[in-house]
């Protein structure tokens, strides 16, 4: 499966796991911590990092150190009163030696400034590099770092998410909230999972709602699952999502069902677009008139690079017949170090990549490092990712470079400049004022 369908793919798993109902995917994502939300645009390309936007999946293993992470994602926010493009949030990811996710750090644009928003911040075993903790921090409700919640994870014996328990910061430090229970048959495939809450008043946990799953024979990808509450005596459905993938095993559609009346009726569904190389362009997300008619009402255009990693979203509603610009947002990406097939390799410090000033109008200087000779190329793209200038193309030393880059011909906006050598490729953002 392509990954950067993962992402999406595990976000809708969770998406009902209480009474469903019509809504949009700001209204789904509200559900999820905070460093989700920021990153909702983002399609991760390694799966491990797919698994921060719904922890509570198990954590993907990660193979191979030849990836790309994801440093930077800046959103902005359409103001329709005068068609004009604000901040609204500038989110940093920092990784371990061991190319993990460490930390997760967002602000909020208010008043003209960049303000500390959410935290969340991961925890390893050291003995084997499992993620046993995240600690979700906020500053909304006293203007200062505070504890929000905190999620621990057990493994069973095959080293599988056995129980993830979620706890929440009170007046007497963390309390129990609720927790995930897997249960995997013989090929090691979650098959249900299982949502309980902590009773005070019994000081145990009670039965909540479950996640049923359903595999392709040949494939093992997930065709279905289906979500059900307990009532008490018996198990009832609620919703069920159901899962078509085409020919390349990335998704086509994800169809969304309420269960009414003792039967299935449509609630949403989300259509899938890839370009000639098989990377992700459109998500489609439409509404049942609840008669016969799909509905228009929200689609993400996704802008790639030459890697096939996503370096823009555009969000947009239809309204009134047109697409209306709601977010956009754009992400610096960084590499880790290729051929080290050890998990725990650690991330390229020896490359750098910047400029300054930043903003700039009209000339910026480029400057970047190199641990060896290598041949480099040096471009410049929009925030369509086309190319607006070649920099550089040739063999350079390692040591230190600069190069200065005139923007005189071009309009104010975000570009992206990017560093590429045999062994790594370094994308970074910068601001043309005019």
């Amino acid at each position: 499966m392509n990954k950067k369908l993962f992402k999406i793919f595990l976000l809708l798993l969770f998406t009902f796991a209480t009474p469903a109902v019509a809504e949009s995917p700001d209204d789904i994502l509200k559900k999820y911590p905070a460093e989700f939300r920021g990153d909702k645009s983002l399609l991760h390309s390694a799966a491990y990092q797919a698994w921060q936007f719904t922890p509570d999946l198990p954590m993907p293993f990660l193979e191979s150190a030849d990836t790309y992470v994801i440093q930077e994602v800046f959103c902005e926010m359409f103001e329709t009163t005068n068609n004009t493009w604000n901040n609204e949030t500038l989110t940093q990811h920092s990784y371990t030696s061991a190319g993990k996710i460490d930390t997760i750090y967002t602000q909020n644009w208010w008043n003209g400034n960049w303000n500390d928003y959410e935290r969340s911040s991961y925890f390893y075993d050291p003995q084997n590099g499992r993620l046993i903790e995240r600690i979700f921090e906020s500053t909304v409700i006293t203007g200062s770092w505070q504890n929000i919640s905190r999620s621990t994870r057990e493994y069973d014996s095959q080293g599988r998410d056995s129980i993830i328990t979620n706890e929440s910061w009170g007046n007497l430090g963390w309390e129990l909230s609720n927790r995930q229970v897997y249960t995997y048959d013989n090929l090691s495939r979650f098959t249900i999972i299982q949502f309980e809450s902590w009773d005070d008043f019994s000081n145990t946990w009670a039965v909540m709602s479950r996640n049923e799953y359903f595999y392709d024979g040949n494939t093992n990808v997930i065709t279905e699952f289906v979500n059900a509450g307990w009532s008490g005596t018996q198990w009832e459905n609620i919703s069920r999502t159901v899962n078509t993938y085409n020919g390349d095993g990335n998704f086509e559609e994800i169809l969304i069902q309420i269960w009414f009346s003792n039967d299935w009726f449509n609630n949403t569904r989300f259509g899938y677009s890839y370009d000639s190389s098989g990377y992700l362009i459109q998500v489609d997300y439409q509404q049942w008139d609840n008669v016969s008619t799909w509905n228009d009402f929200i689609r993400t255009l996704y802008t790639n690079d030459t890697n096939g990693l996503e370096i823009m979203s555009l969000e947009e509603f239809w309204v009134s017949n047109t697409w209306i610009g709601n977010e956009r947002c754009t992400n610096t990406w960084q590499m880790l170090v290729t051929g080290i097939e050890d998990p725990s390799a650690t991330i390229i410090d020896n490359y750098d990549l910047h400029n300054y000033p930043n903003p700039f109008n009209p000339e910026t200087t480029i400057s970047f490092t190199l641990p060896a000779t290598e041949q480099v190329t040096l471009k410049v793209y929009n925030l369509l990712g086309q190319e607006v200038a070649t920099l550089l193309e040739g063999v350079k030393e390692s040591g230190n470079h600069k190069i200065k880059f005139q923007a005189n011909n071009l309009p104010s906006g975000i570009y992206f400049y990017q560093l590429q050598t045999k062994t790594a490729s370094l994308t970074r953002k910068m601001f043309l004022t005019r």
